[in-house]
């Protein structure tokens, strides 16, 4: 939409009440260079988001990072006059914009209903291109096992009905048009489906059911995730050539696996290492030296997966080895 701007400040609207509307141009060919106008939102419950150069013409907005602006409560969009192109000054909102790849809170508890339930913590986090920041006010509460609904207690499946054994992800989810933040679940990454008019998202973790499509209990501190009831993974001879070894931790992304492993091979020695590392033959004298050796030993080890949740081992002589995951460490977007 387009307003006539007439005054310094401006209180903007939806046409004909709507729940939200956008305005592309603040129009007025006769405002001087450097005139300064202040915008916000006329009525609670009414979103309109100003666009960047959203229309042709005279008055048209230039926004900061190229990012649409909300005006929501407490929102103020402050622009000056440049040629016949308005651009942005100052921005506030109730939702100050976080910097790049922010993540604060939003940590994930098993909810009442521990098999179908996830709790989402409040917090604030950049959305995954870091043009939007999500912000949600108090716990939301989000059913695996219900086609998606708005609001807390309520369905959080982005497609079809939950599966046996697979990882789903979790993402924070906004309507940039009225400002609403929600979450989802869904077995993409990057890619879920979102509702209508959910434009803006962020992963913030991932769970995973069991053989009943039962969420598997895990308990969650900072990007740290640990398995209540860690499982053994694996449990096979490893050889002389490097084999892959598939562990607990999320699908579709790297995160670094937190591992307790174990040899009954005696005098042996074991290399395990990211799949992103070079392939090299375990050695007691010589780098990349050794994980674990010698009948009965156990070590922990940090290891970064690849995105299909794997590590790699080799050993000197085919020797036996158990592998349990204990947890994982996922970033969850900050390094992007």
């Amino acid at each position: 939409g387009v307003v006539t701007q007439t005054r310094a400040h401006h209180t903007i609207d939806t046409e004909s009440d709507a729940s939200s509307d956008d305005l592309d141009r603040l129009n007025n060919s006769s405002a001087d260079a450097g005139t300064i106008c202040w915008l916000r939102q006329e009525a609670s419950g009414r979103a309109v988001t100003v666009k960047h150069q959203g229309g042709s013409g005279d008055g048209q907005f230039n926004l900061t990072n190229s990012e649409d602006f909300t005006l929501g409560a407490n929102g103020v969009l402050t622009v000056i006059r440049v040629s016949t192109s308005w651009y942005e000054i100052a921005r506030s909102s109730a939702a100050t914009a976080a910097p790049r790849s922010y993540l604060a809170g939003l940590g994930l508890t098993v909810g009442t209903d521990a098999s179908h339930d996830i709790d989402i913590a409040a917090g604030i986090a950049r959305n995954s291109d870091n043009t939007d920041t999500l912000s949600l006010s108090s716990t939301l509460v989000k059913q695996i096992d219900a086609a998606w609904a708005v609001g807390s207690a309520a369905g959080g499946l982005d497609t079809g009905t939950v599966g046996n054994d697979s990882w789903y992800h979790v993402h924070l989810i906004k309507r940039s048009n009225t400002g609403v933040v929600d979450a989802l679940f869904s077995l993409s990454v990057a890619s879920p489906t979102m509702p209508t008019d959910y434009d803006k998202r962020r992963r913030i973790g991932s769970v995973l059911t069991d053989g009943s499509a039962n969420i598997i209990a895990f308990t969650q501190e900072g990007d740290e995730f640990l398995w209540n009831s860690p499982p053994l993974d694996i449990d096979t001879t490893q050889g002389t050539s490097t084999a892959s070894h598939t562990l607990s931790t999320p699908l579709g992304v790297k995160t670094r696996a937190w591992l307790n492993v174990h040899t009954t091979a005696s005098s042996q020695a074991i290399y395990f290492r990211s799949l992103d590392q070079d392939d090299e033959q375990a050695s007691k004298t010589v780098a990349p030296l050794l994980s674990i050796q010698d009948t009965g030993e156990e070590n922990t080890l940090y290891i970064r997966t690849d995105t299909s949740s794997q590590i790699g081992g080799r050993a000197a002589t085919s020797s036996a080895i158990k592998i349990v995951t204990l947890g994982w460490l996922d970033q969850r977007g900050r390094d992007d």
